[in-house]
């Protein structure tokens, strides 16, 4: 493969920097001009926005590694099409890796297309930087293109272009019985594309997520639908302890015993069996069960007697089962969210904006223990919240808890107390809110069983404000001198939240 250019990076760097900053003097010099997208002066900052964009994704796919730019290509549509073809045209074969590249003429001659199509494939390709154009129509391999000669990765790329199941093939089974019993070749073409998923660095290793180095010697691996075995191969050759059996259907296993060239190190290490996984396990008593992008492909039910069908042959005192997949989470469920709010707790360097924070300042250019964009300082506030939080620094503090609870309890029993004739609803979620420990006297919501100062409401409230301060861009408003002041809350509020900042 060749090599990074490092040259090439640092000069698409510069040139970036020296067309962004003309984009930029452009934009100041236009005066409301290009408010009109048909005017002269419009059509000339898109020309130089083109200029940007174009120089950008050069960059990106320069220091993009090759199987990862080839895979978000396969998933994008028009590249995908053009990739499509490149694969049924053996294009990327009839380029040589090395040499002078092929021309238009031996490709159309070697294809039988027209130069037109040809034309149009390449050129959708190397708007991805897939392929390189010597001269004009010429084409040379780089890169990104050579990827596509290696055959598991190749069938990877491949497979995604074209559709499972269509409406033409009146098949009514499922997915893999499809495979196994009508259509063989796409069926080996699956299996060689799994095997290149696993190889690239299109997926984090399960290495990287399971502490196989722990597992105790003579353990054994059961790999579940594991296909060709390229998962597991890795494994016993990245931990000696290991041994491994690898299951799938016949026809799967058949092909890939007779497909595997292993090396002496971890032939006797690794065995393939052809088993049903909905049948009885027959590996008893294994250290690892493993279920690497199976249960994804199968319904509900059959899920179900998967994994039963592990549970049963497990050993409760050793055995692990051990499922890599893809989790669809209910509707709602912002996994990302919470992604970047472990980032910006846990992960040092990482960057808290400026754009963000700085509008969710309760008090007047003044930071909280959570707005403080410097990471440092961030820490350092949050670490002097921990002795007024022990119970070593503040002895009162389990005292206050017991007290808080005995309130929430006969809150409850008092008011809330269903019985055979009537049955009385409380909203326990609401009630939480009023279970409030502070290092001072208490807001009495409790005994009121009332938001007593509007401090709950005023912070809900709060957020919708804030939510809608960010997205229109006016968030930093507030803290703004003279103005500020006028729309945040303060101390000295009788209600609300300055009320909540007053104790």
């Amino acid at each position: 493969m060749p090599p990074f250019n490092a040259t090439n990076a640092e000069s698409l760097a510069t040139l970036i920097t020296e067309q962004v900053n003309k984009y930029v003097d452009m934009m100041r010099d236009c005066n409301g001009i290009s408010d009109e997208p048909s005017s002269q002066y419009s059509q000339k900052l898109q020309e130089q926005a083109e200029v940007v964009t174009n120089a950008c994704s050069k960059l990106q796919a320069s220091v993009v590694e090759p199987s990862q730019w080839v895979g978000q290509a396969a998933w994008s549509y028009c590249d995908s099409v053009a990739l499509s073809r490149v694969f049924e045209m053996n294009i990327h074969k009839l380029i040589e890796p090395e040499g002078e590249g092929a021309t238009m003429e031996c490709l159309t001659k070697s294809t039988g297309a027209s130069p037109e199509l040809i034309s149009r494939i390449m050129r959708q390709c190397m708007n991805r930087s897939i392929f390189g154009q010597v001269e004009p129509g010429r084409y040379q391999h780089n890169r990104h293109s050579l990827r596509l000669l290696d055959e598991n990765f190749g069938s990877l790329i491949h497979y995604l272009q074209v559709p499972v199941f269509r409406k033409a093939s009146f098949s009514e089974l499922p997915l893999y019985e499809y495979y196994h019993s009508v259509d063989t070749n796409r069926g080996q073409q699956f299996s060689r594309a799994m095997a290149g998923h696993y190889d690239s660095p299109l997926d984090k290793p399960i290495e990287l997520i399971f502490p196989f180095r722990d597992v105790p010697a003579g353990s054994l691996v059961v790999d579940i639908g594991g296909g060709n075995g390229q998962q597991s191969i890795r494994l016993v050759s990245l931990y000696p302890q290991l041994s491994c059996v690898v299951q799938d259907h016949q026809s799967v296993v058949a092909v890939a015993e007779k497909a595997s060239m292993l090396a002496e190190t971890i032939a006797s290490r690794i065995t393939w069996e052809a088993h049903d996984y909905c049948a009885p396990q027959p590996q008893k008593g294994a250290a690892i069960y493993l279920l690497s992008y199976v249960l994804r492909d199968n319904t509900d039910a059959k899920c179900i007697r998967i994994i039963q069908a592990v549970a049963q042959a497990r050993d409760p005192e050793k055995s692990t089962l051990l499922i890599h997949d893809f989790v669809d989470l209910p509707s709602g469920y912002d996994l990302h969210l919470l992604s970047v709010w472990a980032h910006v707790n846990t992960k040092p360097g990482y960057e808290r904006t400026e754009w963000f924070y700085k509008p969710l300042r309760s008090e007047h250019r003044r930071d909280s223990v959570f707005t403080p964009t410097d990471s440092k300082k961030h820490e350092q506030r949050r670490k002097l919240l921990g002795p007024g939080l022990s119970v070593n620094k503040t002895h009162h503090i389990e005292i206050a808890i017991n007290e808080c609870l005995d309130e929430l309890i006969h809150l409850i029993r008092s008011k809330y107390i269903s019985s055979d004739a009537e049955i009385v609803p409380v909203d326990l979620a609401r009630k939480l809110q009023y279970f409030l420990i502070i290092l001072g006297k208490t807001f009495g919501n409790l005994q009121s069983d009332t938001d007593t100062d509007s401090c709950i409401k005023s912070i809900e409230e709060a957020f919708i404000m804030w939510a809608a301060a960010l997205a229109s861009g006016v968030g930093r408003l507030p803290q703004i001198p003279f103005i500020g002041p006028l729309f945040l809350p303060s101390s000295k509020d009788k209600r609300g939240f300055g009320r909540f900042m007053s104790k």
